[in-house]
């Protein structure tokens, strides 16, 4: 007896010791309820078919014919020339399996980031108020660590909402007497600082930072006598005497050179003590060969310090 998937259509083969049918290609499972618990030997039975499909019980009836010899027995392995049964009429080809990565290559899971506390645990000053409490406290720093000037930018970064505070911390670069320190919070003054900052809760996040330009007088200045700002006609002296070395690199038809009459540069001096601490030639890419060249070439200018932080300058040098 073959009887009809209610669910794919495919065929369901009919055993005399089988109870539950089951599609072998859609899943779905049928019931076979025989009157009396069993068939009747040599007689025509009529049987209730109750399908399970999707929660729902769907009942039919079919007839069935049984011989007087036949018994029940265990449902025989299939031959090697038995043929396939026909695919369901409304079968599907499935998603491609995906292979999973194996656990020595799959990525580790990202650490999780301490999230800022919903409420301070002390008042929430205006940026106003946070300079004017934490002012004191930052040049009493400085005169513990015999320090004439910092300049220091206080905030909680780009990380930051409105609605959470963050302790403050050092953003952008520190300068300690005119000179900038990368590693500042690891210094003995900038403990100091972040130990005296920690202590105030104001929104600085972003671009609004705190912005401190400090002086302790107990400490002589570094800079005195020095320039107020860049004399950029010293800096042109001390530039055109190096052409000649820039120029020397465009003879060498170095990678990177460009036939050009002359190349512009943009060049920082720092006024603690007026060298030269960034070269950023125009049109012309600095990592190639010839771009390191020519920075090399006025790396080593000096000028007369002068007492801001940095100033720019542009030269223009002769290629030929």
């Amino acid at each position: 007896m073959n009887l009809d998937c209610k669910q794919c259509g495919a065929q369901l083969e009919v055993l005399d010791d089988t109870a539950v049918l089951r599609c072998e290609y859609c899943g779905a499972s049928r019931l076979l309820v025989r009157p009396g618990g069993r068939w009747r030997r040599g007689l025509l039975g009529v049987g209730v078919v109750a399908g399970i499909v999707g929660g729902a019980v769907v009942l039919g009836t079919v007839s069935v014919t049984t011989n007087a010899d036949d018994r029940p027995g265990p449902r025989a392995a299939p031959s090697a020339d038995a043929v396939p049964p026909t695919p369901p009429r409304n079968s599907r080809p499935g998603p491609p399996a995906v292979a999973s990565p194996p656990p020595s290559l799959a990525p580790p899971p990202a650490p999780r980031q301490p999230r800022p506390p919903e409420q301070p645990p002390a008042p929430v000053m205006s940026p106003d108020d946070a300079k004017a409490t934490l002012t004191p406290e930052l040049l009493t720093c400085l005169q513990t660590h015999e320090v004439h000037a910092v300049v220091v930018r206080l905030g909680q970064g780009y990380a930051a909402t409105d609605r959470l505070y963050a302790p403050l911390r050092t953003v952008h670069a520190t300068y300690v007497d005119g000179f900038p320190i990368s590693d500042f919070e690891d210094t003995p003054l900038g403990r100091c600082v972040i130990a005296a900052a920690n202590e105030v809760w104001a929104p600085a996040a972003g671009g609004a930072y705190l912005y401190f330009d400090l002086r302790n007088s107990s400490v002589p200045d570094p800079l005195a006598g020095a320039d107020q700002d860049l004399d950029r006609a010293k800096a042109n002296e001390a530039l055109i005497a190096q052409d000649g070395a820039a120029r020397e690199c465009g003879h060498r038809q170095l990678e990177g050179f460009r036939a050009t009459r002359s190349v512009a540069l943009h060049v920082r001096f720092q006024g603690a003590d007026g060298r030269v601490t960034q070269i950023r030639p125009l049109y012309v890419d600095p990592r190639s060969p010839y771009g390191q060249c020519v920075a090399e070439a006025f790396a080593g200018v000096v000028v007369p310090r002068f007492r801001r932080l940095w100033r720019e300058h542009v030269h223009r040098f002769d290629t030929y």
